[in-house]
């Protein structure tokens, strides 16, 4: 990471991040890593003293997206990695496309095992059509 002073009280801060995170997988629930590798670029300005008018509605200009504070004249690096890290994480965490999960009836895991439940759920609303399929057919 590069640091330069912009202005007076500025500061630019360019750099990448490389690492692995360790997530578990939301259909089977074992644990896979994701790489990330991200770049980024935040100017970092003195936190401004607490205001009074605290819970006013203020615009977010395009600029504000790439600042961030610093306080005591330090910069946090670990807010700026959580953040970085938090940009790449999926929604729904997946260890892959193909990821079966788990059986819903007994807990086995699908992509290592197969289990010998058969599911007996009908969906409630497609009684009416399967009546259909029982009845007489008319001449």
């Amino acid at each position: 990471m590069d640091v330069a002073k912009v202005g007076d009280e500025a500061f630019e801060a360019i750099g990448r991040v490389q690492a692995k995170l360790e997530l578990v997988c939301s259909r089977c629930l074992e644990p896979f890593a994701i790489p990330v590798d991200a770049s980024f670029e935040l100017r970092y300005v003195p936190e401004p003293a607490p205001d009074a008018a605290e819970g006013e509605e203020e615009e977010i200009a395009a600029d504000d997206l790439t600042t961030a504070f610093y306080r005591d004249g330090a910069l946090d690096i670990r807010e700026l990695l959580r953040e970085q890290f938090q940009l790449v994480l999926p929604m729904k965490p997946l260890c892959s496309d193909a990821c079966r999960g788990l059986c819903a009836l007994c807990g086995t895991n699908l992509n290592r095992s197969e289990c010998e439940c058969k599911p007996e759920w009908e969906d409630p609303r497609l009684a009416p059509l399967k009546s259909l399929l029982t009845r007489p057919k008319e001449n």
